[in-house]
């Protein structure tokens, strides 16, 4: 059993801090988590946001 080091909104901090992406676009990954549950290839369009839930 591993230990819950937190969720998604408490981790984000770093790695926007380390990339300079904003917090809000590196938790917008809906669509593309949708990818791979229904096996669907869409080209990847970085930083389109919500648009990319549309587009799927």
């Amino acid at each position: 059993m591993g230990t819950e080091l937190g969720d998604k909104a408490d981790l984000a901090d770093d790695p926007a801090h380390i990339t300079k992406i904003d917090r809000v676009v590196l938790q917008e990954d809906i669509a593309y988590c949708l990818l791979s549950m229904f096996d669907v290839s869409m080209p990847l369009l970085y930083g389109e946001g919500s648009r990319a839930f549309l587009r799927l």
